[in-house]
């Protein structure tokens, strides 16, 4: 890795700040199945005109971006333009993961 993109990586961890430590892969898997079980619902919610939508597929995205670091980059990037869709998005994130983080047994690794 050249000079210059060692820097321009630590200017975008210094703006983006640290993602969450990991999660045991169990739960991750589990989050991962639920998340997509509520986006399916979601969609099939789409075609009938009583059942809402956005619920099931914002609790969908907001389970799968905890089981996967790369969706929940690619949402950050993709609803940086609406942050009032994004802040209840993280917010929902940060509590569901220190939950399982504590349920789990999982503890944060400090780094020096």
């Amino acid at each position: 890795m050249t000079e210059e993109a060692k820097q321009t990586h630590e200017r975008r961890d210094e703006t983006t700040g640290p993602l969450d430590p990991p999660l045991p892969t169990w739960v991750r898997a589990l989050l991962f199945a639920l998340g997509s079980l509520l986006v399916l619902v979601g969609l099939v919610a789409l075609a009938l005109p009583v059942v809402p939508q956005a619920l099931p597929l914002a609790a969908g995205a907001a389970l799968l971006s905890l089981a996967s670091d790369r969706l929940y980059l690619f949402l950050r990037t993709r609803l940086r333009r609406w942050p009032w869709l994004w802040r209840p998005l993280r917010s929902f994130r940060i509590q569901v993961h220190r939950l399982l983080s504590r349920l789990s047994g999982a503890s944060r690794s400090d780094k020096d």
